[in-house]
């Protein structure tokens, strides 16, 4: 409707200037003249920027909020667009967010049971964050804020849950937060761990949360009480974890660290005992969903994001560029529990990854920041 509306307007500009080019009066001194001249400038000047809006109506006008597909924010040098691609991970369109200024940035990104997409917003200078509710074009219905609490001098920081009923939480820097989704002004801290570096969250089907920090996950009630922890720093796996995303149907862990020497970024991990089965390596992975198909995306922060399956197969790319975060729309179906590997006659059968052994956390030291790869 808003392209057609200013299609409508360039044309009757257009008419307008046909209709003064043609105007030639028999007797027009120089006074005349120069006004006539002015106002076909300028309608040829309101023309080309009809144009321009009128493309820039149309640069977005097939990003839509679809079942199934994936979504995906934050890139370098590219921080305020939500991009859009079919289940396959192929790009179908991009929204850049118009209310949002030079030094925004969007991280981690949901969807929420009202259909919006809850994108974390961040701000150089803000002592805290935001998370703006979006529509499909991009319009911020509500925002929720939360001060104190500054994640953007962690390029991780900012992942982002949320359950049917309206619970949001939000992970980064020395908290997990809650909000109520419907009152901009609910957010408090839920919890905070031993070493204050939260990275990411999920729900569990039971209401409790696994929280992971950056040497280990814990697993809370929805209340911020402890339980348990689910995995903690053995060696060099579980060290700088990225991101947690949990299978409810198989009781599996997967969890994305930039690690000590580990020959795996990505983990599958069995929830109950904390056992690491398989994984695999991606430079730098961050963020990761299960989608509705049982693969799991992950994003990068240099590599182009991918798709995998469960036993850590890599599937094919996710668009062309490095992501951040990622999530998919709801597609109201469960999902499906992977299909086991077949082994093949006469090969041995692989020996089980041994227990993981608790140990004590070691002392977190400052990691350099990740520059990308020219």
């Amino acid at each position: 409707m808003q392209s057609e509306l200013l299609l409508y307007h360039c044309k009757s500009f257009l008419c307008l200037q046909n209709f003064c080019n043609s105007i030639r009066p028999p007797r027009l001194n120089m006074k005349h003249r120069v006004p006539l001249k002015t106002l076909r400038r300028f309608l040829q000047i309101a023309c080309l920027l009809c144009a321009a809006f009128c493309n820039l109506a149309n640069a977005n006008a097939d990003f839509s909020f679809t079942p199934g597909h994936i979504y995906s924010t934050w890139t370098f040098g590219n921080t305020t667009d939500v991009i859009e691609y079919s289940a396959d991970g192929t790009f179908l369109d991009s929204l850049t967010i118009p209310s949002l200024l030079q030094n925004d940035e969007l991280r981690g990104i949901a969807f929420g049971p009202d259909g919006l997409l809850y994108a974390v917003m961040v701000h150089f200078a803000d002592s805290g964050y935001q998370v703006l509710a979006l529509d499909s074009s991009g319009t911020v219905h509500q925002t929720y804020r939360m001060e104190g609490i500054y994640i953007f001098g962690g390029g991780s920081y900012g992942k982002i849950a949320i359950d049917e009923s309206g619970n949001m939480y939000v992970a980064g820097g020395s908290a997990l937060v809650h909000f109520t989704i419907g009152d901009p002004n609910s957010g408090k801290v839920l919890y905070s761990p031993k070493l204050p570096q939260v990275e990411d969250v999920n729900i569990v089907p039971s209401g409790d949360l696994f929280v992971a920090w950056d040497f280990g996950v814990d697993e809370i009630t929805s209340t911020g009480a402890f339980v348990r922890t689910v995995v903690s720093s053995t060696g060099p796996d579980f060290v700088n974890i990225w991101g947690i995303e949990y299978n409810p149907a198989t009781n599996k862990l997967f969890v994305t660290q930039l690690g000590a020497g580990s020959m795996y970024s990505i983990l599958r991990v069995n929830a109950s005992t904390g056992d690491i089965e398989t994984g695999t390596f991606f430079r730098y992975a961050s963020d990761l969903f299960l989608t509705a198909s049982g693969n799991l995306v992950v994003g990068s922060w240099t590599e182009t994001a991918r798709i995998y399956n469960q036993d850590m197969i890599f599937v094919g790319p996710l668009g062309t560029e490095q992501r951040f975060f990622v999530t998919q729309h709801p597609t109201g179906e469960p999902t499906p529990t992977p299909t086991p590997t077949a082994t093949p006659s006469g090969t041995p059968t692989a020996t089980p990854s041994p227990t993981v052994t608790p140990r004590p956390i070691p002392t977190p030291r400052t990691c350099p920041t990740p520059q990308p790869r020219p």
